[in-house]
């Protein structure tokens, strides 16, 4: 097996530095090599190719203002095509790109950010309907969260940026072309957001 996929694997570790045993195996399954999980952890361990990653721990957001909080309409609502849930953190990125939002729900934390006049005017006039987690209910939102962790950790994190342009440049760069396209999701059973909205 080394002889056939291990150039392969290092190449993905290269390019993909943060996955695990579990998803470097899903890789080299869609590339047509006959693997298992067990002895593709084996083979990253050997070649100190195993990343750890720190627990990831939600930091509840201060709602402690004056704006409309609306229900939580995400809680067990399960999309069964695009565009029919947003889900947002602090670090968001706008709408501009998105078509046909029309009843989609975007789903938030009780931040005043979300709640704000200017913001939810926004998403009505797109035809978007406001939800809200909970108050100290964290885990709702834990999509965004992680999407915008992976974004940091493996796009920002990794780079020195010398202006506002090259941070919007890069961010841009491997949201379209990494994130969505190359990037394995579990959520999804392991294939990029493009591939899943084709199928």
């Amino acid at each position: 097996m080394r002889k056939s996929c291990f150039g392969v694997l290092r190449c993905i570790a290269e390019e993909f530095p943060y996955y695990g045993y579990k998803r470097m195996t899903k890789v080299l399954l869609r590339e047509g090599y006959k693997v298992n999980h067990k002895r593709i952890y084996r083979l990253m361990d050997e070649e100190k190719l195993l990343c750890k990653r720190k627990k990831f721990q939600p930091i509840t957001t201060n709602s402690n203002h004056a704006f409309q909080k609306y229900d939580n309409l995400a809680k067990g609502f399960v999309p069964t095509s695009i565009n029919q849930l947003i889900v947002a953190d602090i670090t968001y990125i706008a709408l501009r790109g998105a078509k046909n939002l029309k009843g989609c729900i975007h789903h938030s934390d009780q931040g005043v950010q979300y709640a704000a006049t200017k913001y939810v005017a926004r998403l009505l006039e797109l035809g978007i309907v406001p939800s809200m987690s909970g108050k100290g209910n964290s885990y709702d939102n834990a999509f965004a969260e992680s999407a915008i962790k992976t974004i940091k950790y493996n796009e920002v994190h990794m780079k020195n940026y010398e202006s506002f342009e090259e941070v919007h440049a890069n961010i841009k760069r491997f949201i379209e072309e990494v994130y969505n396209k190359k990037q394995l999701h579990s959520g999804i059973g392991y294939v990029p957001p493009i591939e899943f909205e084709t199928k």
